[in-house]
């Protein structure tokens, strides 16, 4: 018997120590970060509400989907425009929802939600203390509070503003005509953040019969960068965030339709039909050698071709939208255009977000 019984509690001793929590066999649950890597921001469809956010590694092999939802929602929202960060905070535009989410940079686990003063929000810009988001609706650039999301002002504008952009402590704002506008806005008005007010205007092209618009504006060092172009044409505008002038205009016939500009170290890149060019911050012209060619079937629908463009770390990120109905088909590239990699987005992939941790 007292074998029987030492036997026993040998084989009770040995089942309790499998238990602990700290035994080397039983599986844990690791909770994902996504710093070091891309966000993808999935645009979704029109009242779908069906936006999402993925992410990919820098190494392009680690990869999550669906990764942001504000607390007890299925879904991101109903178009997501675009994206902004602060050092631990993702600002999420979301257009048809007129919504800001708000999520940590790493985690994505939601914090809050803005969603009074929108109307048609577009795109969203930090300054040290603020939160400055273009609205289509009111035509006007909505200022927040960054400590508690609060509401400060609505800036009042003459144009639809698109893109933003803060260099030198002012707020860049690039401004469009409406889609049935005979004319071209082709503005950039500079937002004064001490006085919460339009400082000064800059008309980058004159010849508004041309019916050209600004296509993108992005800051780099000292300066501000934008393009505007047509069907047979594309000017390059390069302007002194001191001085508020500009210092050089160049135009291009042969690169024409220019569009995405993105800006990565000291080069700018930007889109023309069915090419990728570069643009050194000290080109006087447009460069005539592309850095990648698209070819059929991908450039056959030029507009879903480049959906989504960035450039990060050397690396072309392209996001083709296809019949805009399905998941999206993205291809990486390195700089002289061979891909790197395929894979899928999801629905109307629309940006790339270098998450890099601090």
């Amino acid at each position: 018997m007292k074998k029987v019984f030492l036997l026993g509690l040998s084989l009770t001793l040995f089942l309790a120590s499998c238990t602990k929590s700290d035994d080397p066999f039983v599986e844990k649950v690791v909770t994902p970060t996504y710093g070091n890597g891309i966000l993808i921001l999935n645009e979704g469809g029109f009242q779908k509400n069906n936006a999402s956010l993925n992410f990919v590694g820098y190494d392009l092999s680690t990869s999550y989907d669906d990764i942001a939802k504000p607390t007890g929602s299925q879904t991101l929202g109903d178009v997501a425009q675009s994206m902004a960060f602060n050092a631990t905070k993702a600002f999420v535009v979301m257009n048809n929802s007129n919504k800001i989410e708000i999520f940590d940079r790493y985690t994505l686990k939601y914090e809050a939600t803005i969603d009074k003063n929108l109307s048609q929000p577009r795109y969203i810009a930090l300054t040290n203390d603020e939160i400055y988001v273009t609205n289509w609706g009111t035509k006007s650039v909505n200022v927040f509070k960054q400590s508690d999301y609060s509401f400060v002002k609505a800036i009042p504008l003459n144009y639809q503003p698109e893109n933003l952009v803060v260099s030198n402590n002012k707020v860049y704002v690039q401004e469009v005509s409406e889609w049935n506008a005979t004319k071209s806005a082709n503005k950039i008005s500079i937002i004064d953040p001490k006085t919460k007010s339009v400082s000064k205007v800059i008309t980058v092209k004159g010849k508004e019969e041309d019916k050209s618009d600004l296509q993108g504006i992005v800051a780099h060092g000292d300066f501000v960068y934008a393009i505007s172009s047509n069907s047979y044409r594309t000017d390059f505008f390069k302007i002194n965030n001191i001085t508020d002038t500009q210092i050089l205009t160049f135009p291009s016939g042969a690169n024409n339709s220019a569009k995405n500009l993105r800006a990565e170290n000291a080069t700018l890149y930007y889109t023309s039909n069915n090419k990728v060019f570069s643009w050194d911050i000290n080109d006087i012209n447009a460069k005539e050698k592309p850095l990648l060619t698209l070819t059929a079937p991908e450039s056959q629908d030029l507009y879903s071709a480049f959906y989504g463009f960035n450039v990060i770390n050397n690396k072309i990120y392209v996001a083709n939208a296809g019949n805009y109905t399905g998941p999206s088909a993205i291809k990486v590239y390195d700089l002289h255009g061979k891909v790197l990699s395929s894979f899928k987005g999801g629905l109307l992939t629309n940006g790339f977000y270098n998450n890099f941790k601090y």
